[in-house]
């Protein structure tokens, strides 16, 4: 007899969220903050002989969760049917580089990390006087922008609980994407992209391209805690899992690079030599080649010119020789097949922390996608394991 996976439960869905940006905003970790969730839902089906439920605070459970904003209207009628989000604070590019330094899956209970570690970038890397920030130490712990919400799941009947990977999405909100393309336009930003084009309307499509990219660069974690209930198998399912949901084929998204953190054409250099940064090991080899004496200014801090007289990193020599750590993230499909909040046929219930955040080495993250809205539906289901 073999095992099957049966889908045997509806899901959770995240509603629409929709994520307006400022226009005061640099690509990377280098901007204020920008990114705001306008609208987070997260709902439960309800099934009699599951009886799925959440929470925010392991107390009070209900099939509903919503994110307040200060349009909320707090009624006795929502509050008898759901539980408030915590709140979110506008969103910036952080990272989960370096995630070794407190993920450790194989160490004592006691040992193991309760919340993920998201950095932020080096701040005045100028001062910094070196052309190696390759260690943890120059990414500092970001302590907001991103959501981190701890939640608790819980069932009659155990089971476990995963992904839904057909209703779970990111897309651009093309409407309020083309109001702001037309804004930029109006105003004149970003006229390198559309300088040979005469039609308006043509030049609103390119800068609404551009915009609608910012969902290729937004990431989900999921970190399975403990059963609640305690015992020597609490932590049986811990695991940490991030999930890209617009990964494309062969996409590959490294922790380290060069990077034009001044945005000022070059890419940044101490001492004659290009500056390399994130999780990268031992140290790169250079190219000798002139370089340019033209800036090439852009609206993203990975694409620069390399400065004349300056030594230029071999990236391509790191990453063959593998010294650039890679994220380890999962398409939705492959999120659905490895997560597993698994629940036991009591009372107790059992915790994760979801999070929600722009990954900054991600290089679609870029000055311009992050003035755009998007929408995003999230969505967990019920799945038993049945013998065949």
């Amino acid at each position: 007899m073999k095992s099957r996976t049966k889908i045997a439960l509806a899901s959770i869905l995240v509603g629409l969220v929709a994520v307006a940006t400022s226009l005061s905003t640099l690509a990377w970790f280098n901007g204020s903050s920008s990114l705001m969730i306008s609208n987070f839902n997260i709902t439960l089906a309800d099934r009699s002989d599951r009886n799925l439920l959440i929470s925010t605070d392991n107390e009070h459970f209900y099939q509903t969760l919503y994110m307040r904003d200060e349009n909320t209207v707090e009624s006795e009628e929502k509050n008898n049917i759901g539980q408030y989000l915590s709140d979110v604070s506008p969103f910036r590019a952080v990272s989960t580089m370096f995630q070794g330094e407190w993920y450790k899956p194989n160490a004592n209970d006691d040992e193991k990390a309760l919340l993920p570690v998201f950095r932020r970038n080096v701040t005045n890397p100028g001062n910094l006087q070196t052309d190696l920030c390759t260690s943890a130490s120059y990414f500092p712990e970001a302590n907001a922008g991103f959501l981190r919400q701890e939640l608790y799941f819980k069932s009659d009947a155990g089971g476990d609980v995963t992904i839904d990977s057909e209703k779970t999405k990111v897309v651009p909100d093309s409407d309020k994407n083309l109001e702001k393309a037309r804004k930029i336009v109006d105003v004149g930003l970003y006229q390198e992209l559309y300088s040979n084009i005469e039609d308006y309307n043509q030049k609103v499509e390119i800068i609404k391209s551009h915009l609608d990219e910012v969902t290729k660069s937004m990431r989900f974690s999921i970190l399975v805690l403990n059963d609640m209930g305690g015992g020597e198998n609490a932590f049986k399912d811990y695991a940490y899992t991030i999930i890209d949901p617009n990964k494309e084929d062969g996409e590959i998204t490294y922790y380290g690079g060069i990077l034009d953190n001044y945005m000022d054409g070059y890419y940044d250099s101490y001492n004659g030599k290009e500056v390399l940064y994130g999780e990268v090991s031992g140290s790169p080899s250079y190219l000798s080649n002139s370089g340019s004496n033209e800036p090439n200014i852009t609206y993203s801090t990975f694409d620069a010119n390399h400065k004349a007289g300056v030594e230029q990193v071999d990236m391509e020599s790191l990453k063959r020789n593998n010294q650039i750590a890679i994220e380890d993230s999962k398409t939705l499909s492959e999120a659905e097949d490895a997560v597993r909040i698994g629940l036991g046929q009591s009372s107790s219930s059992k915790k994760i922390v979801l999070s929600f955040y722009l990954e900054g080495w991600d290089k679609d993250n870029t000055n311009l996608s992050m003035y755009a809205h998007f929408k995003v539906d999230l969505a967990f289901k019920f799945a038993s394991a049945l013998d065949e």
